[in-house]
Formats: C-alpha cells, sequence, structure tokens
C-alpha cells in the first residue's frame, strides 16, 4: 500500500502556506552535540572495510516539501539537506528544478516516484498523455487496448520505432497516476429478474392516476467538477477529494419539467458564491462529505410540497432505495406521493439512471472542455471555481433535452402507459456536441 502523504504536501494541495518555522530547528540539526572527533586521529588501515555510502532519492512529494522548506528565509541549503538526510548538492540541484518539479506535481505525476524516467518513447508518451486528456474531456470510452493502438498511431506519425506492450503501458499509467476503475451507470450487479417482475407487476399499478406531466424520478450522482468525470480512465491522489460535489437531479416523464439543480459541496460559505445564494441558478446546500444527506433530501421535498400546494398539484416521485430517502417522509408530505424501485436494480429501473445523469454529465464535460480552449492544457481545469461549476451544471441541465428524458423513462421501463408527444429512443450523449479540438 501506498505510503500517506507528508502533511505538509496534503496543506499544499488545498492551498495552504504551510508554516515552516524560523529556521531555528534547522540550525540545531547543524550543530553536533558532543565534542567534534579531530580528522587527523583517524587511522587509516589497508584491511578496513569500505563503508559505501548510497544517495538517498527523495520522492516527488518530499521534493516539493524541500522546496517549500527552502522558501524560509532563515533556513539555509546545508540546514535544509540536512533535515532531509541528503547532501548539499544535491538537495541544490533540487533547488534548481524548482519549475519542473513543481509542474510534474501540477500534472498529477505520481507523488511516491524517486526517479523520473523518459520511458523509451518520450516524444511518444507526452503526445499520448496529451490526446488522452483531450479525449477524456470529450467523454471517449477509453481502454488500454485503445491507448496502445493511439501511441503506436502517434510513433508511425513521429517516424519512431515503437512497440506499445502490455509492460510499456503499465508503466506508462504509473508515471502519469492513471487508473481504470468502474464507473457511474455500470450495471453487472443488478437484479435483472426483479426488475422485469417490479415492471410488469407493480409499475402500471403506480403509474395509474398520474399524467406524464406529474410523474417524477429524483437521484443523486457525485460530481468532480475541476475533472471530467463519469469514464472508467481516472487520475489518482488526493488533489480532488474537495472538488467533488453531489448534485441532485429531478425530472418528469413527459422531460417538460426539470426540477432545479440541488449542489451540495462540503464548504458552508464557498468564498467563489455570492454572499446570497438565491441569487444562484441552482440550490447549494453543504454537509461534512459533500453528500445529499437524509436532512437536507427532507428540507428539498418539503419544500417542492408547499409549492405544489400552492399549485393545488399532486405528483409521484420515484426513489431509489437509500438512507437519504427514508420512508417516514411520507407522513409529512401532502401533494407528494412517493414510490421506490425495488432494491438493487436502480440502474435498470431509475431513468436517471439509464441515461439522464449521463447526458447532464456529458454536457458539462463539454462545457468545461470548452471553457478550456484554446487547447486543453494540463491543469487548465484547475483553474475552475466552484461559481464557474454551478453556473455551467445549470447550462448543461438546461441541454438536456426532453426527448432524450422520455426515452430514458421509457428505457426503464415506463413504456407500459404511453402518452402523446413521445419522441423515438436517443442514445444518452447524441444531442451532447464534441468540443472542436476532438473533431
Amino acid at each position: 500500500p501506498a505510503s500517506p502523504k507528508p502533511e505538509l504536501v496534503w496543506k499544499l494541495e488545498r492551498g495552504e502556506e504551510p508554516h515552516v518555522g524560523d529556521g531555528q530547528d534547522l540550525r540545531a540539526r547543524e550543530s553536533p552535540k558532543g565534542p567534534v572527533p579531530d580528522p587527523s586521529r583517524r587511522r587509516l588501515s589497508c584491511c578496513s572495510t569500505p563503508v559505501s555510502s548510497k544517495r538517498k532519492e527523495l520522492s516527488l512529494a518530499d521534493r516539493v516539501k524541500l522546496l517549500q522548506a527552502l522558501e524560509s528565509p532563515s533556513a539555509s541549503l546545508s540546514s535544509v539537506a540536512k533535515l532531509f538526510g541528503i547532501s548539499k548538492s544535491q538537495a541544490g540541484r533540487i533547488g534548481r528544478s524548482r519549475e519542473q518539479i513543481l509542474a510534474d506535481w501540477r500534472t498529477n505525476a505520481n507523488p511516491l516516484r524517486k526517479r523520473k524516467r523518459e520511458g523509451k518513447g518520450g516524444e511518444v508518451e507526452d503526445a499520448l498523455f496529451l490526446w488522452f486528456q483531450q479525449a477524456l474531456a470529450s467523454g471517449e470510452r477509453l481502454s488500454g487496448p485503445i491507448l496502445k493502438a493511439k501511441a503506436q498511431e502517434l510513433a508511425l506519425r513521429s517516424g519512431r520505432e515503437f512497440e506499445a506492450t502490455d509492460g510499456w503501458l503499465c508503466r506508462w499509467k504509473t508515471r502519469h497516476n492513471i487508473v481504470f476503475k468502474r464507473q457511474h451507470g455500470e450495471k453487472p450487479e443488478a437484479d435483472v429478474g426483479s426488475a422485469q417482475s417490479w415492471v410488469s407487476a407493480v409499475l402500471p399499478s403506480l403509474l395509474a392516476g398520474y399524467s406524464a406531466e406529474n410523474i417524477f424520478n429524483a437521484g443523486e450522482t457525485g460530481l468532480l467538477y475541476r475533472g471530467y468525470p463519469g469514464r472508467a480512465p481516472a487520475l489518482l491522489g488526493g488533489k480532488k477529494a474537495k472538488d467533488r460535489v453531489s448534485v441532485l437531479c429531478c425530472a418528469n416523464r413527459a422531460g417538460t419539467e426539470k426540477r432545479r439543480l440541488l449542489v451540495v459541496g462540503k464548504s458552508r460559505r464557498p468564498r467563489c458564491l455570492p454572499k446570497d445564494l438565491r441569487a444562484l441558478p441552482v440550490a447549494y446546500a453543504h454537509s461534512a462529505n459533500a453528500w445529499v444527506t437524509a436532512h437536507l433530501f427532507q428540507e428539498w421535498a418539503l419544500q417542492w410540497d408547499r409549492e405544489l400546494r400552492r399549485d393545488r398539484r399532486r405528483v409521484l416521485l420515484f426513489l431509489a432505495h437509500s438512507s437519504a430517502h427514508p420512508r417516514e417522509l411520507q407522513a409529512r408530505l401532502r401533494h407528494i406521493q412517493l414510490a421506490f424501485f425495488p432494491p438493487n436494480t436502480r440502474s435498470i429501473t431509475q431513468p436517471l439512471d439509464t441515461g439522464i445523469i449521463r447526458n447532464l454529465k456529458g454536457h458539462y464535460r463539454a462545457l468545461v472542455a470548452a471553457k478550456a480552449l484554446p487547447g486543453p492544457e494540463p491543469g487548465r481545469a484547475a483553474e475552475l471555481t466552484l461559481l464557474d461549476a454551478v453556473y455551467l451544471l445549470h447550462q448543461a441541465w438546461s441541454r438536456v433535452r426532453p426527448a432524450t428524458v422520455q426515452s430514458c423513462f421509457r428505457k426503464a421501463g415506463f413504456h407500459l402507459a404511453p402518452f402523446e408527444g413521445e419522441e423515438l429512443d436517443l442514445p444518452p450523449l447524441a444531442d451532447v456536441p464534441r468540443p472542436p479540438f476532438m473533431s
């Protein structure tokens, strides 16, 4: 298992300026305790065993920590070198490589890496990483074979001899801190039998008495708003944890009404947001883990219930089984009838999970990529603030078409009671534009 990052590195990631001290502790390390041995009294012998000194290699995270320590006006090069257990010359070389080290850190290089090995195709690897970021931004499905094929193509274009082997790909992913994960929306664990039984035997009776305009589905999804969420590959490291928000989406079966998004972050009052949160195009709330808690969901549902009471309207709201959706909430609702999907079937039976959320994130990724133009560069997405993300989310939600919503409800089994105006099925990302640099 990877060793934990130094506290100073975590502070750097949070944008804090760590306290390094006044240098007294460093100078104290320079003054040896006790009498200093006289070099002239050392005896040399041809029979003595030579002691080999192996140079200590610092990880990327430790080199960033060392650079921060060097910024203290009272810290000398020798004192910092001694603090990290390396020679003065080695500390000097690290200091002179400051720009490259910080560039590696910003581009998500492996923080535990000690030596930077360029690999057997330096230019090809750099070009592949740039293409990888662009493809991720546009929502392309990526895999190991696709990356190897693209590397071979780039090598052929540059006229270089290069072979993209499995071993090379493994090392390339390690150098760039990339891992392939299962993402939201994959459904090998869903209970297909229960889903089919529920759709055919239970759903029709639930829908009876409600028009398509009054049948809703609400659900939550996580969003790394500074990255490119929802795809198989991801950049590793702790840099993303603070950039995560949860988004509560709600839409009706007709696709004519998409409720205002609820965005949940960690901070109670993010500095980038206005003092009056009512001025935002979305509702904003906070929780310790940036999750939609039962309390937040209850407040959201009760507010909507009051609106429906004023409009003298009743709706049917479908929800997934979750601790955030307590069944006892029904007793407090007068104009919202709750209905729950069977356990372990949400990826099949919940319309939001059959394509609506994917469509929302596809539009969001396209907007983020467009904001990073001209030319997506490593680190450009990191300039995005929560305020930017809020407005981009609102814009992306407005781009989710009624036909897309209708198609996802039908895919989830709501086709048993058709209504006038339904359009043909559409792929979830059919209407998401590709960024210009991916054309």
